[in-house]
């Protein structure tokens, strides 16, 4: 019917649901702006499996099966979804390695629907090949939803067109984090502090995997400790996680006679557990490439120490500001990353200025409200170039970073 409103149906493809994804997807699901729908795999290489899904606009069964030695990817079953048509959505995820996105766009291109691409404007993994198959591809989008306004910026830079460029502003929900933190008194949490022989010390706190490739650079934590010395000799480390460093790196702790002040407490996945180590630091130390774990570690209001390769990290980087929410050091210089940690175990003020910032951060311009807004946003943009005339879209405020009309 002319005039009517058209909403438009999109279609997501993404290599898994992980559980820090679940929300943001269900916050969609629950738009009226969309239809949406999310076709993934129960599990893809290098990345968490994705969690039990009970929505009927959620299917997770897309086995991914490795080509060429797993150097391609390839989400079986995928199809387009049936009504999927002029101003509709297909949202492909941002890596090239994926071959069975290709069969998808062609297919959403000759109903007429819009293509859109999600992922990474760059990676810290990314070889310079894959990058520039990368822009090639995303080159043939209706619109570009990258993680950050930095990227947004790199990207017009290179000549795309701003119009067909979003920045997402890559959130996590922060509700378990905050529900997490107010279940802990500082009686409570006090208490736990004394169980665990932490009173009186200064803890910094790495979280994530201990992974080879890329590297942790957990090694440069390890080495800044012994420069820990006099009355800093109450600096100790605590790692969260498993990998395949984390015997190297015991016995690089061992080897540097520092073992006694490093705390291996393995993988925790329960927030309510994760909670007072998070709330009993000084500081998340994350020396090699960080991701979304800067924005686990700013919901619990502690600034971020970590290197200063800006091209070296993951696009969440960019919410890091350094002397406003964190510290940055140069990569590899153990050295220098002793004085941060000087400087902020020493500095209250300091510390107190950077937390409050943390925490601001994530709850004022990387929110998972915010994040779903600009897909929304991006997604209506995409099928605007597509749409039937005659079908007017939901009105909705932009949170496009483009140039004005």
């Amino acid at each position: 019917m002319p005039g009517s409103q058209f909403v438009p149906r999109v279609q997501v493809i993404q290599p898994v649901v992980a559980a820090y994804r679940r929300p943001f997807f269900e916050a969609l699901i629950s738009s009226p702006s969309l239809q949406i729908s999310v076709a993934a795999s129960p599990r893809s290489p290098g990345l968490p499996d994705s969690v039990n899904c009970t929505s009927e606009h959620i299917d997770i069964s897309h086995a991914c099966t490795g080509l060429f030695g797993g150097r391609l990817l390839w989400q079986r079953g995928l199809r387009l979804h049936p009504q999927l048509g002029p101003g509709d959505v297909l949202v492909v995820t941002g890596n090239p390695r994926f071959l069975s996105n290709l069969p998808l766009m062609l297919a959403a291109r000759r109903r007429g629907a819009a293509v859109a691409w999600w992922g990474h404007g760059w990676s810290a993994t990314s070889t310079p090949g894959r990058a520039a198959v990368r822009m090639r591809l995303m080159r043939l989008m209706d619109a570009i939803m990258v993680y950050t306004e930095t990227e947004v910026e790199d990207l017009a830079a290179c000549g795309f067109d701003r119009r067909r460029l979003f920045a997402l502003n890559n959130a996590i929900d922060q509700r378990p984090i905050q529900a997490a933190r107010g279940q802990w008194s500082a009686e409570q949490l006090a208490t736990f502090q004394r169980e665990q022989g932490l009173t009186g010390r200064q803890l910094l706190l790495f979280c994530g995997r201990l992974r080879q490739d890329p590297p942790t650079d957990l090694d440069v934590a390890l080495r800044a400790l012994p420069m820990l010395s006099g009355r800093m000799e109450n600096v100790e480390l605590a790692v969260i996680g498993n990998g395949p460093a984390a015997a190297r790196l015991q016995a690089v702790a061992h080897s540097l006679g520092i073992h006694q002040r490093v705390r291996w407490l393995g993988a925790i996945y329960d927030e309510a557990r994760l909670a007072p180590w998070f709330l009993s630091a000084t500081a998340f130390l994350y020396p090699g490439p960080i991701g979304l774990s800067l924005m686990q570690a700013f919901g619990y209001a502690l600034p971020v120490l970590t290197h200063d390769r800006h091209r070296e990290h993951n696009p969440e980087i960019a919410a890091l500001r350094d002397g406003e929410n964190g510290l940055l050091f140069p990569r590899g210089d153990h050295a220098t990353l002793a004085r941060r940690v000087a400087e902020l175990c020493t500095d209250a003020a300091l510390r107190a200025r950077l937390s409050a910032a943390a925490l601001n951060t994530v709850t004022r311009d990387y929110t998972l409200p915010n994040m779903v807004e600009r897909f929304i946003s991006a997604a209506c943009a995409a099928s605007a170039m597509r749409r039937p005339s005659g079908r007017a879209m939901p009105s909705l405020q932009s949170h496009a970073t483009s140039a004005p009309p």
